[in-house]
């Protein structure tokens, strides 16, 4: 189960239509696994405990991949030149890794405490 639906990714993108049959099962895939980083990255014990913020960085991530599929960071139109992000496919930011660390079980106080 994912942190988020392809209605919600409809309704993210303002697509003003429901997806396709096709569009709606890629957005599932990609947001299955979306959700997978999320609560690895959060450390969640599981969906239904997640917060908020796990939602809205599941949806960010997939947007990320439909809106620029190709990675593409720069185009040109003379001599036609493409230069592409060094990240490709799903992946976290680092602030968005940082915000799910903070929204975690113990937040940012995660650490190991030696008593002796």
């Amino acid at each position: 189960m994912a942190l988020a639906t392809h209605t919600d990714l409809e309704n993210r993108l303002r697509l003003g239509s429901p997806l396709d049959t096709d569009e709606a099962a890629k957005a599932d895939a990609l947001l299955e696994t979306a959700s997978t980083l999320v609560m690895q990255a959060g450390r969640f014990e599981s969906e239904e405990s997640a917060p908020a913020i796990a939602k809205v960085v599941t949806l960010e991530c997939v947007v990320r991949v439909w809106m620029n599929p190709g990675s593409v960071a720069a185009e040109s139109m003379g001599s036609i030149s493409y230069t592409y992000d060094k990240n490709t496919g799903l992946y976290l930011t680092l602030d968005e890794e940082s915000k799910l660390r903070v929204a975690g079980p113990r937040g940012s106080r995660n650490r190991t405490l030696n008593l002796g």
